[in-house]
């Protein structure tokens, strides 16, 4: 399997010549599906089986369900779940991968690497990244550089924008997940989310809006910070419902709540209304195509609508690739308040470098910085941090 070391040997800053270099690194010994991209039709007619079922997987699981996908069975190493059955599909053991026969087998998980030891182990070549449905079907952008030939400009632009090593250094882990999904991130780590020691004294969190809010995971962080300081206030915003009575219900119990606005919506470009999976509570919401089933209408508002008359300070979001569109909607509010931005880079590959280079282009004079969180992929946060 491939193997790379972190970082730069050297390098006090990191330029974006040795980036450079490193990439093309990472492209010649990256890791490729037989089957980069497959139609529809093709899954239908050969069958599959999904690997992994925790919230990624449930997910894919959920969304292929959604589109009339029939899924063979479920892999997973968890002997809990052997025997038990995911909204009607049966979970199987690792063993079974021994049955797969012409069935793909799609990794749906963060440990690929591992996972793609395990097919070999049981003799399965056909297995598949999410990313190869995305042509018809947009699951996540794991496999997405099986179908790059080359890097686009602008990846190397973004990569220039940054404003210190720790966020090149961060760009750089990103490129070797989407490359050789390296999935260990503990040298680069933050540990508290959204609030990174380094960059705290120049980020004003008095007026915070949380796009995704999901139980008030975040919130609880923010409550332990600053629920002692006044004029502070805290809008969390969550469109999944299970996940919106779990945030009412967390904000009820604080002596704060009062400083405290919560909102049962979707964030986007435009106001209206949008199709989105029924998730009861669980961490992923998507947007769904239309008419689409186990889907449910929630209203959608812009940032510019919900804070048009109200201060905010700081914009974080988590809304499952969907940030740019929100952050379009959010145009006038930035322009005229300023505020901080923490908005998700992770969900889509180009995000990475698209997401600092829109804010630049506002000419605002924001400094971007990147910190990423978990010691394992995902939870990449762009920090737009007015000067």
């Amino acid at each position: 399997m491939n193997s790379f070391t972190k970082f730069p040997p050297s390098a006090n800053e990191y330029t974006e010549n040795e980036f450079r270099s490193r990439v093309t690194e990472y492209f010649n010994t990256r890791i490729v599906s037989h089957y980069p991209t497959i139609s529809k039709q093709n899954l239908s007619d050969r069958g599959i089986i999904l690997y992994g079922c925790a919230v990624l997987g449930k997910f894919i699981c959920d969304t292929l369900l959604a589109e009339n996908v029939n899924i063979d069975w479920i892999v997973d190493k968890d002997s809990n779940l052997t025997g038990t059955y995911y909204h009607g599909v049966p979970i199987r053991s690792l063993d079974s991968l021994s049955e797969t026969n012409t069935r793909f087998v799609m990794l749906c998980s963060t440990h690929i690497q591992d996972m793609i030891n395990t097919c070999k182990h049981y003799g399965v070549n056909d297995w598949i990244f999410p990313a190869s449905t995305n042509e018809w079907l947009w699951l996540c952008d794991f496999g997405i550089t099986s179908q790059l030939d080359n890097l686009p400009q602008r990846a190397f632009d973004g990569f220039s924008l940054l404003a210190d090593k720790k966020s090149r250094l961060v760009y750089d882990m990103n490129f070797q997940w989407y490359y050789l999904y390296n999935n260990d991130f503990s040298a680069i780590h933050d540990s508290v989310m959204y609030f990174p020691d380094d960059l705290a004294e120049i980020i004003d969190y008095s007026n915070f809006c949380d796009v995704g809010a999901y139980d008030g995971d975040i919130l609880k962080n923010w409550v332990a910070k600053f629920a002692k300081e006044t004029n502070y206030h805290y809008t969390a915003i969550e469109p999944d419902v299970k996940s919106y009575e779990q945030l009412v219900s967390y904000v009820n119990s604080l002596a704060i709540k009062d400083e405290i606005t919560t909102m049962n919506c979707a964030v986007g470009e435009t106001n209206g209304t949008i199709q989105m999976t029924e998730n009861s509570g669980k961490e992923i919401t998507r947007v769904l195509q239309n008419n689409m089933p186990n889907s449910v209408n929630i209203s959608l508002f812009t940032i510019d609508e919900i804070f048009k008359d109200k201060k905010v300070s700081f914009i974080k979001a988590d809304v499952e690739g969907h940030e740019m569109p929100l952050l379009l909607g959010a145009l006038q509010t930035i322009k005229k308040q300023r505020p901080s931005l923490a908005i998700s880079t992770y969900h889509r590959f180009s995000d990475i470098w698209e997401l600092p280079m829109w804010v630049k282009s506002l000419n605002l004079d924001y400094d971007i910085y990147l910190r990423h969180f978990p010691k394992v992929f995902t939870d990449t946060v762009m920090f737009a941090i007015p000067r």
